[in-house]
């Protein structure tokens, strides 16, 4: 038994070394994947695409956007952020930006008192806390923000129509949608304050129902994300004309989903690495 269990301490390094590489490999096909759906896709705004800090290449679109918008200084409020180490306005606080995050969940990294770029308000958002929520974060930021994300996997809609519905016109708003549902598929989980994701197809809505919301406060649907093609981002009409690039019509942005992941990617994100930004630029 002495013996085996030697050998067996012996051969592990190999063992191990195993996993990695078929991550790897699987990274590797999926990345050809996704630059090939890029290189297809009827919207050529798929092509700035990048992965940094958010899950998929998110922040390519993100950066992008911002960069036609010409924003400068910008502000965010991002819903559903998880621990803290994945989201969509990482990158924005890496570039200077003033925002909050809300989440049910503990972050992985503690909040400094003193900072007075960043802020997170952990709480399970309701119909009944939204408004309140809202005011909170615009009172921290000084003004309502240039950039909304929400993905909550549950009653995004019915959040983001409150939000608009209250005058909030954010020049960005990231949706995450169910995907299921084609266009022109309306479908939308019915609203329910205690929601919570059973990682089935039962949650948000459909991007069509997104679409009709966005249209009726006169935004234009500007990309669907290649990576997964499950995020929706939607520029109000007035700015349309800096993005001469992508297709008028709403099918052509359509992107058929794709949940699979990386597995591995760069290095993982530190706790020590978002303090580092956030207080770089905390004045």
């Amino acid at each position: 038994m002495k013996n085996l269990i030697g050998k067996i301490y012996r051969e592990l390094p190999k063992l191990l070394v195993l996993p990695r590489a078929i991550l790897e490999m699987h990274d590797l096909l999926l990345s050809q994947v996704r630059n090939e759906r890029k290189r297809t896709l009827p919207n050529h705004f798929n092509r700035f695409g990048r992965k940094y800090f958010s899950q998929s290449d998110e922040d390519g679109l993100t950066i992008e956007t911002v960069n036609r918008l010409g924003i400068t200084n910008g502000t965010f409020l991002e819903f559903g952020v998880g621990n803290g180490l994945e989201c969509n306005s990482i990158i924005l606080l890496a570039r200077g930006w003033r925002g909050v995050w809300v989440g049910g969940s503990k972050l992985k990294f503690s909040q400094n008192p003193t900072w007075s770029n960043f802020r997170y308000i952990q709480r399970w958002i309701t119909s009944q806390n939204l408004s309140l929520t809202c005011r909170e974060a615009a009172s921290f930021i000084g003004r309502e923000p240039d950039l909304v994300s929400i993905d909550l996997d549950g009653n995004d809609l019915i959040f983001a129509r409150s939000i608009l519905e209250n005058g909030w016109r954010p020049k960005i708003f990231i949706c995450e949608f169910n995907a299921k549902f084609p266009l022109p598929i309306n479908f939308s989980v019915q609203y329910d304050d205690r929601h919570k994701w059973k990682h089935d197809d039962y949650f948000g809505s459909s991007l069509q129902s997104f679409l009709e919301l966005f249209q009726d406060f006169d935004y234009f649907l500007l990309v669907v994300n290649a990576a997964t093609g499950a995020n929706a981002y939607f520029v109000p009409a007035e700015y349309r004309y800096l993005f001469p690039d992508i297709p008028v019509s709403d099918h052509e942005k359509w992107v058929e989903p794709s949940y699979e992941l990386n597995r591995l990617f760069l290095h993982p994100t530190s706790k020590k690495t978002i303090t580092q930004i956030i207080d770089r630029h905390s004045t």
